[in-house]
């Protein structure tokens, strides 16, 4: 019987694929991408590439001039073109929602079917900020420094799973004041001719 061969192999992969199946010289190739067996009908005869571009179960078999019919082969492909699912907390010297310092500090945590391999941050959520955003090992922990000014802060940080799959930007705020506190006494010190309050 012919032997059938699928490139790529069955695999997760992070785009669509496009399939393409050999055998021996003359013999004739059937296929299915529902998950069933083909069963040697004309409208199941393989002639060009095959587009995957979502899971499939792809299932094929040969049959050669001789009628030797090879035993139906199976290849599984997962496409996954969603990155992964995240989350991230900023917190300072003050707490949890405010800090008087620039340098924070970022709790991360983020999963994938795939595993999750890197991450990159940015205090912008802009094209350009993660054009230049240097991605590195994901981590649940990133000391990060807030642009200065006081007032309210957002860190931005995007998680790439073991495909290359990037996530959407997750967010967290924190509030920066550098500004101590001025406090007044009222009324102020003096002679007073009775108790004062």
């Amino acid at each position: 019987a012919p032997v059938t061969t699928a490139s790529p192999a069955g695999g997760t992969y992070s785009s669509a694929q496009s399939v393409t199946l050999s055998t021996e010289l003359l013999a004739v190739i059937y296929y299915r991408t529902d998950g069933s067996a083909p069963t040697g009908l004309v409208g199941e005869i393989y002639t060009t590439p095959i587009a995957i571009t979502t899971t499939t179960t792809l299932k094929y078999f040969a049959k050669d001039l001789a009628q030797n019919p090879e035993t139906v082969q199976s290849q599984t492909y997962t496409i996954d073109t969603s990155g992964p699912a995240g989350t991230i907390a900023v917190s300072g010297s003050g707490g949890v929602t405010i800090t008087n310092t620039t340098s924070v500090t970022l709790t991360l945590s983020a999963s994938d079917a795939n595993g999750v391999a890197q991450m990159k941050f940015s205090n912008y959520n802009d094209e350009s900020s993660w054009s230049s955003a240097v991605a590195e090992t994901y981590a649940t922990t990133k000391a990060w420094t807030l642009t200065t000014g006081d007032g309210s802060k957002t860190v931005y940080v995007k998680f790439k799973d073991t495909l290359g799959n990037w996530s959407s930007a997750y967010s967290a705020s924190i509030t920066l004041d550098t500004i101590a506190p001025v406090t007044t006494a009222s009324p102020a010190g003096g002679t007073y001719s009775s108790a004062q309050s």
